[in-house]
């Protein structure tokens, strides 16, 4: 078993960099940069040309990418354009949310799955098991958002269990948060 896991494990690192490598690349062929959509407003072209030294945006693709990873591996993912904070303190914030989301829904997937399987597996090949199997391949087949969406609509306006405009209050303005 410990083979197995080892054998994958070492199969993921290249593919984790080429995707990362990918993912790099894929960012840099889109239009502009970084600071074209939220800086060029205002600012002259002797400023952006500053803010593009500054952050690094004139070296070469392959620099930008390693300085991106050595600071990866730092727990510095950067800071937000939009926001104008760090990305890690961002991710931090919504991580409690993201647990709880996780969890809940995991627990949900037991208290249905479980139940689901015994019963198709004490009724085996009779309509309530064929029944459940159908049902089990429809909804692995439906996208997740699309349960995000009925979830939403189910918990959040019909039962009203949570807020539907977010984590927060919606009296805050935009960017204020932290």
């Amino acid at each position: 078993m410990w083979k197995t896991i080892l054998r994958r494990v070492l199969i993921m690192i290249p593919q984790l960099i080429l995707l990362s490598v990918l993912v790099f690349m894929l960012s840099k062929m889109m239009p502009g940069d970084p600071l074209t959509g939220n800086f060029s407003q205002g600012q002259s072209a002797a400023q952006m040309a500053a803010l593009r030294q500054q952050y690094g945006l004139n070296d070469p693709w392959y620099i930008q990418y390693f300085k991106w990873v050595g600071n990866m591996f730092h727990g510095d993912l950067g800071q937000s354009f939009v926001y104008k904070r760090s990305v890690t303190g961002l991710i931090g914030e919504r991580a409690v949310n993201t647990f709880w989301l996780a969890l809940m829904s995991t627990v949900i997937l037991y208290v249905i799955a479980i139940p689901a399987g015994v019963i198709a597996g004490r009724y085996e090949g009779t309509k309530r098991d064929s029944a459940i199997s159908v049902g089990s391949f429809i909804l692995m087949a439906v996208p997740p958002f699309v349960f995000y969406l009925l979830g939403l609509i189910f918990f959040g306006f019909f039962l009203q269990w949570f807020p539907t405009g977010g984590s927060v209050s919606s009296t805050y303005n935009p960017g204020t948060l932290g």
